[in-house]
């Protein structure tokens, strides 16, 4: 998650791995939706946002002929501004 606190409050950019060196794996990326708050790389585009966004993400883990695919939800929210839990 970089620097951010957790998933749940994204306002910096994303720090996406490309590979696990130590154990073989390569890790490719892809954003599930076209919400246009991060990029591949996992650099946030648009800061201004008035509501938090949900920013699906999946993470393709290779090694040798195996894959697998990890998916993974986090919340882009404006700099500065904090996300309030609703409470049920």
């Amino acid at each position: 998650m970089g620097t951010n606190e957790n998933a749940d409050h994204i306002t910096e950019d994303l720090e996406l791995i490309d590979s696990v060196d130590e154990l073989g794996l390569r890790v490719s990326w892809e954003i599930e939706d076209e919400s246009d708050i991060v990029d591949y790389r996992g650099e946030i585009i648009d800061h201004r946002l008035d509501e938090p966004v949900l920013v699906n993400l999946v993470a393709t883990l290779s090694y040798e002929d195996f894959f697998g695919i990890q998916k993974l939800s986090c919340k882009g929210c404006r700099q500065g501004k904090r996300m309030r839990r609703k409470r049920q």
